[in-house]
């Protein structure tokens, strides 16, 4: 019996900036619309989308095409380790910036919060996402470093899983917003 090994070509899909924040990007082109109409959708997404997840608007303005959405994906990753218990959230920040035809969108990820819990204490958490595993090693003295290690590695998996959906529903909405521009111009009887 023999066994081939195939390894996939290894892609970035991140990109880490100058303060260390984790910063995905997506880039869309041939959008068929203006700059007003992504401006448009991208507000109208952030503002009514994510209302469960706290998003809010930080930042607009529609002669640049800028919208700036905050927010925090709350309990994202649980994960217990006995004695204790793991509860992760993670804040991002949405941005979207528009061209005539073109968007670029943003999802930029500083910290995981959260707290640790076991039967004695409960503590905060607030680790810089870019000092944690698989980003950064671990200090292999630290007594809890394969609780850890595996903690923010799977952490890590799951909150990238889930900006990439997020990226995904902020693009299917300002595509569906080219459909509808395109359906307004179309003569209607």
């Amino acid at each position: 019996m023999s066994v081939s090994i195939f390894a996939e070509k290894e892609t970035t899909e991140y990109t880490i900036d100058s303060e260390g924040n984790i910063v995905f990007v997506r880039i869309l082109e041939d959008l068929s619309i203006g700059k007003q109409d992504i401006y448009n959708a991208a507000y109208n997404y952030i503002s009514t989308a994510y209302r469960d997840t706290k998003y809010k608007i930080v930042n607009n303005s529609e002669e640049d095409g800028l919208v700036i959405g905050e927010g925090e994906y709350i309990h994202f990753h649980e994960a217990s380790y006995p004695p204790s218990s793991y509860f992760l959230n993670a804040p991002i920040i949405l941005r979207v910036d528009a061209k005539d035809g073109r968007a670029r969108l943003s999802a930029i990820l500083s910290h995981y919060t959260g707290t640790r819990t076991n039967i004695n204490k409960r503590e905060e958490i607030h680790d810089r996402i870019s000092e944690c595993p698989p980003i950064a090693n671990s200090n292999k003295g630290e007594k809890l470093y394969d609780r850890r290690k595996k903690l923010y590695e799977k952490a890590f998996v799951v909150l990238s899983e889930k900006v990439k959906k997020t990226l995904g529903e902020l693009e299917n909405s300002l595509k569906a917003a080219r459909s509808s521009a395109a359906s307004a111009t179309e003569d209607n009887w």
